[in-house]
């Protein structure tokens, strides 16, 4: 629960002096209103609050170590991404020929 088992540690981590950095979209809890308000809690006591792909983008920090296996990540799970893709690999494959 978002509320419980997310912001008690990042409370605490916060009190013990820690930069703390939640994934938003990796917990949930009953409802919106008690997901916000925990949102709100942490963030008002200075945790960084960011979604899964904000955070798998800033751990990678540069697309030249490897394309293909953080695109390949997004694509599994984001359709979108998966249309992006497969546009930039036929633009580049055209552009090879």
């Amino acid at each position: 629960m978002t509320e419980v088992c997310v912001a008690f540690p990042a409370l605490s981590a916060i009190e013990e002096g820690f930069e703390v950095f939640v994934v938003t979209d990796a917990s949930g809890t009953f409802n919106k209103t008690t997901r916000d308000a925990a949102w709100f809690r942490m963030q008002a006591a200075g945790v960084q609050l960011m979604s899964w792909f904000g955070a798998a983008c800033e751990l990678h920090r540069d697309w030249r170590n490897d394309i293909e296996g953080l695109a390949t990540l997004f694509s599994n799970h984001l359709p979108s991404y998966r249309c992006l893709i497969n546009s930039y690999n036929h633009g580049k494959a055209a552009a090879d020929t």
